[in-house]
């Protein structure tokens, strides 16, 4: 049991930084369709 709670503690591994569907990209910082940035809050 204490095994499967070290593996849960861990998480999932490394997620990207940046999200990217077709053309759309998400960034924490910025966000923009065809590769225009727009600065967001």
């Amino acid at each position: 049991m204490a095994r499967l709670r070290a593996l849960l503690r861990r998480g999932g591994g490394e997620r990207p930084v940046v999200l990217a569907a077709g053309d759309l990209r998400l960034d924490p910082r910025r966000t923009g369709p065809g590769g225009v940035s727009h600065r967001s809050s």
